[in-house]
């Protein structure tokens, strides 16, 4: 027995706890050794002292309130906490345990129990609930929803603001998993987070859509896990921000936005290895997934080509002192740059490279990329500005200002003041823009005893920047009569504010461009047909807001009834064709005022995975103005080309009542030249073949300048034996010359080249009308061509062909109308030269249709030169110098030929068959095509020269059936086309036709004889004397 009272005591001797007996009484029997740690006494003090006696009164009465029912009954008792003062005075708090003690005879003797020293825990649980109590103060007055749940997700505490926003309480929520609650699109990467908080360091951040009283909403949250010693997660906190504003804001800033990228990609690391002079010597495959460079892209080169200039700059400084210590680095992070211009964080750990000498050779390293921490540093920076809200504690008392009792030191950064600053203030009013302080004032006095308001406004920072601010607050009866308490946390809103005002501008502009431009938009949802119409589009259909059934059927009641039809379908084709864009123009009723306009609308559809059409985005605009002029427009265009049309027939009518006598004036004109004449009728004879080429010129000017006016006239290009070309042109113009006794000279630039290619009619057109002036209005002295090079190049050369005179010149006012149709100077009509004032007009158009330029220069009483500046392309090789107008005629020595001559005017016939005859032609006469026929039917002819006009069947019809006959007779038939028509085109039209010449009114032996040469075959061995 007295080995286990040894036992006994020696355990209870060795245990931290204090073992005691006490009586019936409560005093002590028996006390234990610990006493003296516990409450500094020895045993033997404390015997027969009564146990309450180590309390003080007020907690003696206390205890004895739960001690004296359970020792009535003599039960055990548990746990009961009470305070002892220790020797020393202090306070130490006491959990005991006992239980009762009864002898033989079963009498109650007292308790024996055993008492634990907790004031370590208690204390603990003071500061514990002290730091809870100013938390849930906090919490509950701050606008972030603040959350705590288990391991597995189960809400151990929420929030008042999580309760009132998700619309439950406390209870409902408690012990709930917050997974639910949860957008099922974001489950995942939110039980994802909430797994990465196992792992170091604990926290993580997200952005989850959570269904709450006002619906989806977007939350930001920022979570820690609260682990045991063993790293073990026993719960999360976290806390959260509704950031749906910035979210749509953001949409609607930008319609698309990146996706941040995850690259947690820290499984392995580079290698690498530099020399001395920076440069990489090599690199492993790594490099590639880091940096997206191949090691062939960086081995070779050196580090500073790469990294950030700030980090070049670093590593320069500090490279040469490892080398010097012979020593590497660790955990040196430096920017490097990505392939695509972004810069990524690498963390480099380095050892030197040795040579045998025991030299630093280089170094040798691995870097593993810490882009994704440091962007984690950022969220934990994000994180801890989530209370950058500062949070502040204000009283008021009767009708006085609030007062700043205490603020924390977020209020820094967000105002730039120190705390005690604000505090010295005695209110913030002072920091509020002075736009916004009578509202704020209102604002404060407004407040009573449970009111939770918010506002927004603008402060005044210490460096006198502006900036918006959002307060949520609520307000509390204090603790003396009429005192007030307003605890309150404030969110700098700047950026939001900046957002949506960026957002209002451009808002505000879009409807303004769109009133200037007079475009609308639209946006149609194919789901639930529901249309919506930006505001000018509702200007656009006079179509009341307020009243418009927003429906695609309503917008088709608004088209015009007449282009409904065709609305429809673009839109249906492009559904049912799969297009993504039509584009269609229509009218549409205005409803306010009935009023018909023209539109044009363009719509482009969105489709999803499967092709489906999601909805529908288009602009319409109104174009009524457009659309009208146009139409204005349209039937000008169509009246000026009935004028024009008029005006060709009107042309081509007068030109062929007048070419028609004049082909037998001018024939027999040329007829009589060969007859013996005295001198005066030589004279008479001279006069009317004067006026008849100046008639016909006139009928060529008129005509070309219609040409010109309608755009109908076109440039050829052929080969020109340029210098002899231009010798001729002078050669042609030496008898006029010579009838006023007047030298005409002609220069060229050996510099030019003597193969060109260009319009050699119109050329010649030009320079015939400039020398034709130029000797009419000189009447002594010379006229002459001169042909320099301006510029050249290898494909073209740009020529100066001035042509001179030493006549009365042009007064300087009227150089510029001499190039108008039909002006002269009056000098010129008062010295009677004549003309018509179609030559210069005409002359300077074919000069600009060749890409050149006429231009003159002149002094009255000395003289006039015209530059006709010509671009010419060049040719090489030899060219056959080009027979001209105005040559010798050719006399014909080739066989006789059988003729027939289709032509109505007896005249004309008489004047033709004359020349035939003079010829040496046998020639055969029909009055219209049909009595042509006939004849080639009976005879064989060489040569058929077919008037076009005629009675009873003209020359195109008969010319058909001529050609029939030809197939079937097979004998080969030359036609050449005779006309008074002179309009553009219709030598092209009558050859294409099937006539092989074409001749127009009038014309001169010489025109008629190199036509026929031209279309007759090589085998008549024709020869012609020139």
């Amino acid at each position: 027995m007295s080995n286990e009272e040894d036992r006994f005591r020696k355990m209870v001797e060795s245990s931290p706890d204090w073992f005691w007996e006490f009586d019936e009484n409560a005093c002590f029997t028996y006390v234990g050794p610990q006493i003296r740690n516990l409450l500094g006494y020895d045993p033997s003090e404390l015997i027969g002292l009564n146990a309450f006696d180590l309390m003080d009164p007020g907690e003696a009465e206390r205890v004895h309130e739960h001690f004296d029912p359970v020792a009535e009954k003599y039960l055990p008792f548990n746990n009961l906490i009470n305070i002892n003062r220790h020797k020393d005075g202090r306070e130490v708090v006491i959990e005991s345990s006992g239980t009762p003690v009864f002898d033989e005879e079963g009498l109650f003797r007292g308790y024996q129990g055993i008492d634990r020293d907790i004031t370590a825990r208690k204390n603990a649980e003071e500061k514990q609930r002290k730091s809870e109590e100013i938390y849930r103060l906090l919490v509950e007055n701050q606008n972030e929803l603040v959350v705590k749940v288990d391991a597995e997700g189960r809400f151990l505490f929420v929030s008042p603001t999580y309760c009132k926003t998700f619309g439950k309480s406390e209870e409902e929520l408690l012990g709930k998993h917050f997974l639910p609650l949860v957008h099922e699109e974001d489950q995942a990467s939110t039980a994802k987070a909430m797994e990465s908080l196992v792992h170091p360091p604990h926290t993580a951040y997200l952005e989850e859509r959570a269904l709450t009283m006002a619906g989806w909403r977007w939350l930001a949250w920022s979570k820690r896990a609260i682990v045991d010693e063993k790293g073990r997660v026993k719960a999360v906190v976290g806390v959260g921000r509704d950031i749906t504003l910035r979210k749509k804001v953001a949409e609607e800033l930008q319609e698309s936005k990146e996706k941040l990228q995850n690259i947690f990609d820290t499984s392995s690391e580079w290698i690498w290895e530099i020399d001395l002079s920076g440069r990489h010597t090599y690199s492993n495959q790594r490099l590639l997934n880091l940096l997206d460079y191949g090691p062939d892209k960086i081995v070779g080169r050196v580090y500073s080509d790469f990294l950030h200039e700030e980090d070049a700059q670093a590593v320069q400084k500090f490279f040469p002192k490892f080398v010097a210590e012979k020593r590497g680095w660790n955990g040196w992070v430096l920017r490097w740059r990505h392939r695509d211009g972004s810069y990524r964080f690498l963390e480099s750990n380095a050892t030197p490279i040795f040579n045998s000498a025991g030299e630093v050779v280089g170094f040798r390293g691995a870097d593993r990329d810490i882009t994704e921490r440091k962007e984690m540093e950022e969220s934990y920076r994000r994180l801890a500005s989530l209370t950058s809200d500062y949070v502040h504690y204000c009283t008021r008392k009767g009708d006085s200002s609030f007062r700043v009792q205490w603020v924390d030191g977020a209020i820094s950064s967000i105002s730039g003041y120190r705390i005690k600053d604000v505090i010295t203030m005695g209110c913030f009013l002072p920091l509020v823009h002075p736009a916004d302080q009578q509202i704020v004032s209102d604002h404060l006095l407004s407040l009573v005893p449970g009111d939770r308001k918010s506002l927004e406004f603008r402060i005044v920072t210490q460096q006198k920047e502006i900036r918006w601010v959002s307060e949520k607050s609520r307000c509390e009866a204090g603790q003396f009569d009429g005192e007030l308490i307003l605890l309150g946390a404030v969110t700098d809103i700047t950026e939001r504010k900046q957002a949506e005002e960026a957002l209002r501008k451009n808002q505000e502009m879009l409807i303004q461009t769109q009133q200037l431009a007079r475009v609308g938009s639209w946006q149609l949802d194919a789901a639930s047909n529901q249309l919506i119409w930006s505001e000018e589009t509702f200007r656009l259909f006079g179509v009341d807001p307020q009243t418009f059934a927003f429906s695609y059927d309503a917008f088709l009641k608004a088209v015009h009834p007449e282009d409904r039809a065709a609305v429809d379908a673009a839109y249906s084709t492009s559904l049912r064709d799969g297009r993504n864009t039509y584009e269609v123009g229509h009218r549409i009723v205005r409803q306010d005022t009935s009023e018909v306009r023209y539109v044009y609308e363009k719509c482009q559809h969105e489709r999803d995975a499967n092709g489906a059409i999601i909805r529908s985005i288009g602009m319409i605009q109104d174009v009524t103005e457009r659309k009208t002029n146009e139409i204005a427009l349209l039937a000008a265009t169509q009246a000026a080309e009935a004028a024009n049309r008029a005006k060709g027939l009107f042309l081509a009518k007068v030109s062929h009542e007048i070419r028609t006598p004049m082909t037998s004036i001018i024939g027999f004109g040329e007829l009589l030249e060969g007859t013996a004449l005295d001198p005066e009728q030589q004279k008479y004879l001279a006069a009317i073949n004067s006026s008849a080429h100046t008639l016909s010129s006139l009928i060529d000017d008129v005509l070309d300048l219609s040409k010109v006016d309608s755009g109908e006239l076109t440039i050829k290009r052929e080969d020109i034996s340029l210098h002899a070309f231009i010798r001729k042109i002078g050669s042609l113009q030496q008898q006029q010359a010579a009838l006023k006794n007047l030298s005409l000279s002609v220069s060229i630039d050996k510099a030019v080249p003597e193969i060109l290619v260009g319009d050699p009619l119109r050329i010649q057109q030009i320079l015939l009308n400039l020398l034709g002036n130029a000797i009419k209005f000189t009447e002594e002295g010379e006229v002459g061509i001169e042909v320099s090079l301006v510029e050249e190049s290898e494909v073209r050369v740009l020529l100066d062909v001035a042509v001179k005179d030493t006549g009365i010149g042009i007064p300087t006012d009227l150089l510029g109308k001499i190039f108008e149709p039909f002006a002269q100077a009056p000098e010129v009509n008062s010295q009677n030269y004549g003309g018509s004032g179609l030559g210069l007009p005409i002359s300077r158009s074919l000069a600009s249709l060749m890409g050149g330029s006429l231009r003159v220069e002149s002094r009255v009483g000395v003289g006039s030169t015209f530059h006709l500046i010509l671009p010419l392309k060049r040719k090489t090789g030899h060219v056959a110098e080009k027979s001209l107008a105005g040559s010798d005629v050719s006399l014909w020595k080739g066989p006789t030929l059988n003729v027939l001559l289709a032509e109505d005017n007896p005249v004309n016939t008489q004047f033709i068959t004359k020349i035939l005859e003079n010829l040496g032609h046998e020639v055969t006469l029909a009055c219209n095509g049909k009595i042509a026929i006939d004849l080639f039917k009976a005879n064989a002819f060489d040569l058929v020269l077919m008037d076009i006009q005629m009675p009873v069947m003209d020359g195109v019809d008969a010319l058909g059936i001529l050609r029939e006959l030809e197939q079937i007779s097979k004998r080969p038939l030359i036609v050449i086309a005779l006309t008074a028509f002179a309009l553009i085109g219709d030598q092209e039209k009558y050859l294409e036709m099937g006539f092989n010449g074409y001749l127009s009114k009038p014309f001169t032996t010489r025109a008629l004889v190199d036509e026929m040469l031209r279309v007759l075959p090589r085998e008549a061995n024709l020869v012609v004397d020139i």
